[in-house]
């Protein structure tokens, strides 16, 4: 049986819609969709002649409207859940982008400093002691500041040589 046919048969029944010709014809040619197409009428029929039961108490109707109620309620308090998701979700990818952006962009490895910068260094520090009479310094220990800075200034560019 093919299961179209089964669900056009089905749906014009529920319908209350004559069958087309062409479903017609193939029912005449189908022993399975004759025998499903009498089977789909009886089970309509006996559900639309059913006459219900009102054995049912009276508090029952009430009770599963208020239950349905509440339900609608919960979901109208959960609908702000998609919302905060999908802000989430785009708060995540702007977050990667910039990180994969940063990792992109970043600055070239400044280069260590050449020995002709250290040996320069050296040569200001002897010039500096040689013009810089002692005399002129007036203030105490400024000279040994001074040669001490210059000290700390050449221990760090020979710490920079590779």
């Amino acid at each position: 049986m093919n299961l179209f046919h089964g669900f056009r048969i089905s749906n014009a029944l529920d319908t209350k819609e004559p069958l087309s010709p062409a479903l017609r014809g193939n029912i005449a040619n189908s022993d399975e969709l004759k025998v499903f197409s009498r089977w789909a009428a009886e089970v309509d029929q006996s559900l639309r002649n059913e006459v219900p039961q009102s054995d049912s108490p009276t508090w029952l109707h009430g009770s599963v409207m208020n239950a349905i109620r509440a339900e609608e309620r919960a979901v109208e308090r959960k609908d702000y859940f998609p919302a905060l998701r999908q802000f989430a979700l785009g708060a995540c990818v702007v977050a990667i982008g910039f990180g994969i952006w940063g990792s992109l962009n970043r600055p070239a490895p400044t280069q260590p400093a050449s020995i002709a910068g250290v040996v320069d260094a050296l040569d200001f520090r002897n010039e500096i002691n040689e013009t810089i009479p002692k005399v002129q310094v007036s203030l105490s220990d400024e000279l040994e500041r001074l040669n001490h800075d210059l000290d700390n200034a050449t221990q760090t560019l020979i710490a920079t040589l590779p």
